[in-house]
């Protein structure tokens, strides 16, 4: 083989190992690229979600000093007899709890009547109601509110076991409690609506309206709670129409607050 040739094949041999060592070069530069990409959108997803974490413990946090803060204001306000009930959760929050004492000592009611009992029924005895009627399905959970009544000798409630049944109401189907249970109300002043259980159904409290309306008092007060849930606001809003002479306003508690009272 000549010279020439054999300078021609290792002229080709080299530019063959020079091109595939760029096409390295370039490869690896591309992935590092790439890679280096990736890491601006994880840092950038890691800087956002704790800016989001941030804001979501500030705001938690805030929510939990209002609640201890009205909580506190329950136990100087009221001639408390013994500890409070969990609150918050299932159980009515402080800053509404704090909401339903003023009411009762603005509007003095005679009888108030309450769907669901617990913290809230203590709370609305001590404030000043002069009798209270606490409608409860849970059987057990009745029990327990008898407890807590006696520990804080509260001798002005009437709990009343009335189980979820379901009812046929302005040709609609229901799951309320049983009403034949509630046919001696009357001339109710403070209606405090918190049951049933209204998580897993719109519709759940609406019965409240035309089983309890027409046993409402001239210038009675409705208080709903939950009405961050789209079914108590409309409940509330629904109340509203349907008592001219009052007024509704929706307050930004922890879960919601609508009351509807007289102008």
């Amino acid at each position: 083989m000549s010279t020439d040739a054999s300078l021609l094949i290792l002229t080709a041999v080299l530019t063959l190992v020079l091109v595939l060592i760029l096409v390295n070069i370039w490869e690896t530069r591309r992935k590092g690229i790439a890679l280096l990409n990736s890491n601006r959108k994880i840092v950038k997803t890691i800087k956002d979600s704790e800016v989001n974490i941030a804001k979501v413990i500030e705001k938690r946090s805030k929510q939990d000093f209002r609640q201890l803060e009205a909580l506190v204001s329950l136990h100087e306000m009221l001639d408390l007899k013994a500890a409070l009930p969990p609150t918050r959760g299932w159980a009515a929050s402080p800053d509404l709890l704090l909401t339903l004492t003023s009411l009762v000592r603005k509007h003095q009611p005679k009888l108030v009547v309450e769907l669901g009992s617990g913290a809230s029924t203590i709370i609305l005895s001590r404030a000043g109601a002069v009798e209270i009627v606490a409608i409860e399905h849970d059987l057990e959970y009745l029990k327990n509110t008898q407890e807590l009544l006696a520990e804080h000798q509260v001798s002005n409630v009437k709990l009343i076991h009335a189980p979820l049944i379901q009812k046929e109401i302005l040709e609609e189907s229901f799951i309320w409690y049983d009403s034949s249970k509630l046919q001696d109300l009357k001339e109710i002043d403070f209606l405090f609506i918190d049951g049933p259980p209204g998580s897993k159904d719109d519709a759940a409290r609406f019965p409240a309206l035309p089983v309890l309306g027409s046993k409402l008092s001239k210038n009675a007060v409705v208080v709903i709670d939950d009405t961050k849930r789209s079914g108590e606001k409309t409940l509330a809003e629904s109340f509203a129409n349907a008592l001219p002479n009052h007024k509704l306003r929706f307050l930004d508690h922890e879960k919601g607050t609508a009351i509807i009272e007289p102008l």
